[in-house]
């Protein structure tokens, strides 16, 4: 409302904003974010919406800050985890590898993949599902509540889904964030059969597969 002193005329205008809804032949895929401390690995989903019915071949670019996240590399390619899997023979092979990807330069990821074993039919996962993951490290230098995004791009690679029965669906991507938790520590002690004077030294206590600690003169330990 906007109002003119001394006049006592009052306008108002009226805003209206229209939302086209997501065609439901369109191919969504859904960058799932992640959250953790600064230093920390955080594993980032893609997640297929909706629409991966019949694909014959997908193409995509994942773009995010490179001084908010670097990309955590296994062999040479991206350490991949939650890779949806395709039977094949009575063998669960997993539909995405290192040799998919090709990290071009700090904060771009290219993914190309092309149905091998049955193009004409092409592959249908169910809505939901997670495609991958990949995990990225946070910058040390990150402070609590810090965020960014990661995102599915056009360049340099284009984003493009192919359909088995020849054409391109409509291809949309949601972005995610990466945001910087407060830090948890975690500690305790270690004793035989709960006696409080029982302690334990020297045990190695494994936290997940990155962290570890041993227990102190007293039993103590902390993450």
């Amino acid at each position: 409302s906007i109002s003119e002193p001394g006049d006592g005329l009052v306008s108002t205008e009226i805003f209206l904003l229209t939302v086209d809804p997501v065609p439901g032949d369109a191919v969504v895929l859904t960058v799932g974010g992640g959250s953790g401390g600064a230093g920390a690995e955080v594993v980032v989903p893609i997640i297929a919406s909706q629409g991966f019915e019949g694909l014959s071949g997908l193409q995509l670019t994942l773009g995010w800050d490179p001084d908010f996240a670097t990309l955590v590399l296994e062999r040479g390619g991206p350490a991949l985890s939650q890779v949806t899997t395709i039977p094949f023979s009575g063998v669960d092979i997993p539909m995405f590898g290192a040799n998919n990807f090709n990290p071009v330069e700090p904060g771009v990821l290219t993914m190309i993949w092309d149905e091998a074993f049955q193009p004409s039919v092409g592959r249908t996962l169910p809505d939901g599902v997670t495609l991958f993951a990949i995990r990225l490290r946070l910058n040390e230098t990150l402070q609590q509540g810090d965020s960014s995004s990661l995102e599915i791009l056009d360049m340099p690679t284009d984003f493009i889904a192919a359909s088995a029965e020849g054409g391109r669906p409509l291809a949309i991507g949601y972005p995610g964030d990466l945001q910087v938790m407060s830090e948890v520590r975690l500690g305790g002690g270690i004793r035989y059969y709960s006696h409080e004077q029982a302690t334990v030294s020297g045990v190695e206590l494994l936290l997940n597969q990155t962290s570890s600690g041993v227990t102190d003169a007293n039993g103590g330990f902390e993450f």
